[in-house]
């Protein structure tokens, strides 16, 4: 039994590290190669599509069935965490209807998004 649960324990750890260097490597291309604005704006939405597909098709079913009903309560729970900590702790830029011109005209901001824009994906 202890043998599963470590096999499993360094599983998770090892597929987070993987996906930790994901985040990295795409960061990395994002920042050091001029996209047009189109092409970001395709790769937002494919990678939004399928972080909510998979949250809504196996994720949260698979909470629901191992911990029952009460499962929901974690995710509202969780979905409020989020927004609180993004609107009001540590606001960032967004693409879209929520861009500031003003705001991200300064190399600072740019770099800013470049040192800490990748806070969702502690998240999700």
């Amino acid at each position: 039994m202890g043998h599963d649960l470590t096999f499993r324990t360094l599983l998770a750890v090892g597929l987070g590290l993987v996906a930790a260097a994901g985040n990295l490597i795409g960061g990395y291309f994002v920042v050091h190669r001029e996209w047009p604005r189109k092409f970001l704006q395709y790769f937002l939405a494919l990678g939004a599509g399928y972080m909510l597909a998979v949250a809504f098709v196996e994720v949260i079913p698979e909470s629901v069935r191992l911990s029952g009903e009460s499962a929901l309560l974690f995710v509202l729970i969780g979905y409020f965490i989020v927004h609180l900590f993004e609107h009001t702790l540590a606001p960032h830029f967004h693409f879209g209807e929520e861009t500031h011109t003003e705001e991200v005209s300064h190399q600072h901001a740019r770099t800013d998004e470049r040192v800490g824009g990748d806070d969702d994906s502690y998240f999700f």
